[in-house]
């Protein structure tokens, strides 16, 4: 047990708390099941469950006269190993569930029942997700110190920010003295206007009026928060928004007033600034991409801009950053415009006023404001990345590495994630507004078929679909060791018909008439969100090859590790699901394709007595004859950067 660390410590220590585990009246077996349970089941979260020898209220949970008092609690990390000729082998790792109490006598050993689930099991009661292009956002580009996405739909204009839980307050105002009347709902409209492509969220949409008489009155609304905000002089400030310039309603002689973006208001009147500034009142009106630098009463301001105007209703990053220990002010508008000035250094601010969409028409989303050292807030880079991701939502990223990506949302390091490049079928966009990063990770597997659990040392695996063909035998079994008590055969239905429902639309469907005269007709659905075009009809192909013919399933092959030498039981246990293997000795009679076995799930059992017992579940080597896998064709986009091993 973790008792003395966060969970995700990466110097966790553990304290070995062996000898209190209790077979005895009240307790249980120690079981560690990994992967399929059953030949039915679905894959589920590792589970662990054994009991506690209690006599001394030791492991009784919020027992103060305890030493583990406050650290014997839901969530904390475990660890079941088991050592073999010297070598240890990691049976589970999980996080405990809170302990289960049902006996109180003194005069027992009152044993606590312990369970603990793994990292995916932690997962499905996570919050969700809020978005494809807000999860990026919260992993990249330096601390957040206040974040509006915009996505809410408040109906007074009170807007959250996500780390400091600040709201807005919306501002209705005119331009001049003759001002317009408006219903403050009809000038800013919520979750009004679909983000960028990549994105799965609706934002905010300014709809500021004009007179019908041509003159110059106008009115908008404009979001303002407090904001106490301290930058300190060897820091650099960034503010970021994701901007979709609007038609304005002005007549046609109506000047548009100069507005901005986002604006924040110091003490000592310094200002900081996302400007729109129109150039041209003739022809077609140009709104320019600006930004300012106000340093306050007693010097002039220092306006930059990129030199091209906004782009009427396209989605564009735009990110104002000022480091003020050199004094540089830079301007990043999208992909290319960029515009930089360097002017004296203002020493340390303080920032108490924070506005967003004064004078501006159209969307905006993701009001972002960063402080920190200069070589990790917001750099370049990070602007260049998020400005892609809000177009390209992570389409075409391989399983193995939207698993890797998505394990990183939800807080997860790279380090605990196992994905091989093998699991290389190219994904659709994402879409996780809404969904817990459990239903994430697993949706991404499926999208290559391919398939995920929590492996015995603690990380998230992905098990690549090509290693349920296409791979050597980890291991052969030979007859004698298995305990025949359990043992039995179940042919699989062939399959003859099957359909692949394309993510975003579609179906494709592929039937064998030949089969289905001979077997009867026995239906596979697939869903399938791969980038690649072809892929759903290559799905729907290989399936019938690999299915298309019966195979016998064994679905529990049990072993009792006590019967086993020192050498086979390290054998044994060095299995891993998705490995294959191979039964041999297989007595005259018995179905040719039976020893030809991939492994699925995996249960241990610790006594109580002399018991210790490895169970396999497995499903049928895939192929279109026994034992011999099918073949991996390379498929899809051959002119792209690579070619992608897919069905």
């Amino acid at each position: 047990m973790g008792l003395d660390h966060d969970p995700d410590d990466p110097a966790l220590v553990y304290t070995d708390i062996t000898d209190r585990v209790h077979y005895g009246d009240g307790g249980q077996a120690v079981e560690v099941t990994i992967g399929r349970q059953d030949e039915t089941a679905e894959i589920r979260p590792t589970e662990m469950g054994w009991a506690l020898k209690n006599g001394d209220n030791l492991f009784t949970p919020r027992n103060p006269a305890s030493p583990y008092y406050g650290r014997w609690e839901q969530g904390r990390r475990v660890q079941i190993a088991e050592t073999v000729g010297g070598v240890e082998y990691l049976l589970g790792t999980g996080y405990l569930e809170i302990p289960d109490m049902p006996i109180v006598d003194s005069r027992s050993s009152q044993p606590v029942r312990v369970t603990a689930v793994d990292r995916l099991g932690r997962l499905e009661s996570a919050p969700a997700f809020e978005g494809t292009l807000a999860e990026h956002i919260r992993a990249h580009g330096g601390q957040l110190v206040e974040w509006f996405p915009l996505s809410d739909s408040p109906s007074d204009g009170r807007y959250l920010s996500i780390p400091t839980g600040t709201t807005t307050e919306r501002v209705p105002f005119g331009w001049s003295s003759a001002q317009v009347l408006a219903d403050p709902d009809d000038l800013l409209r919520p979750a009004d206007t679909e983000g960028p492509p990549g994105d799965d969220q609706r934002y905010a949409r300014w709809t500021p009026v004009g007179d019908v008489d041509g003159l110059s009155a106008f009115a908008d609304a404009t979001l303002v928060a407090p904001l106490p905000l301290t930058v300190s002089a060897t820091d650099t400030i960034a503010v970021s928004v994701w901007a979709r310039l609007g038609e304005y309603e002005m007549a046609p002689t109506s000047e548009e007033p100069a507005g901005f973006l986002v604006s924040l208001r110091g003490t000592t009147g310094h200002v900081l600034r996302i400007t729109r500034r129109q150039i041209s009142m003739s022809g077609p009106d140009l709104f320019y991409a600006g930004s300012t630098v106000d340093p306050g009463p007693s010097a002039a301001s220092s306006p930059i801009d990129v030199g091209r105007p906004y782009e009427f209703d396209l989605w564009r990053l735009v990110t104002a950053r000022f480091n003020l220990a050199t004094g540089l002010h830079e301007l990043w508008v999208g992909a290319d415009a960029t515009a930089s000035q360097t002017f004296t250094t203002p020493g340390a601010q303080s920032y108490t006023l924070l506005e967003i969409g004064t004078g501006w028409s159209g969307a905006l989303a993701h009001v972002q404001v960063r402080v920190g050292p200069d070589a990790t807030t917001m750099t370049r880079a990070d602007h260049l990345a998020q400005h892609a991701h809000g177009y390209r939502g992570l389409e075409r990223q391989t399983v193995a590495e939207r698993v890797v990506t998505l394990a990183g949302y939800a807080g997860i390091p790279a380090s605990e994630v196992d994905a091989p490049a093998a699991a290389s079928t190219p994904l659709q966009r994402a879409r996780l507004a809404g969904v817990s990063p459990a239903a994430a990770l697993k949706t991404a597997a499926q999208g290559g078929q391919d398939t995920l659990i929590t492996a015995g040392d603690g990380r998230i695996t992905l098990i690549p679909r090509v290693q349920r063909y296409n791979q050597p035998v980890a291991l052969a079994i030979p007859w004698g060791w298995i305990s025949r008590r359990h043992l039995r055969y179940r042919p699989d239905r062939p399959v003859t018909d099957v359909t692949v429902t394309i993510a975003g639309g579609g179906s494709v469907r592929r039937s064998d008439r030949s089969r289905a005269a001979r077997y009867g007709v026995t239906g596979q659905p697939y869903e399938l969100s791969s980038a690649i075009a072809d892929d759903a009809a290559n799905l729907a192909s290989w399936a019938l090859a690999a299915h298309g013919e019966p195979r016998t399933r064994c679905p529990s092959i049990r072993i009792n590790m006590l019967r086993r030498t020192v050498a086979e039981r390290q054998q044994l246990l060095s299995l891993r699901v998705g490995d294959r293997i191979e039964l041999t000795g297989m007595p005259p009679g018995s179905p040719e394709d039976v020893p030809h076995l991939i492994v699925q799930g995996i249960r241990h059992t610790i006594g109580p007595g002399r018991v210790r017992v490895i169970e396999f579940n497995t499903s049928p080597l895939l192929g279109p004859s026994p034992g011999v896998p099918p073949a991996c064709p390379v498929v899809g986009d051959m002119v792209a950067e690579s070619a992608i091993v897919a069905y």
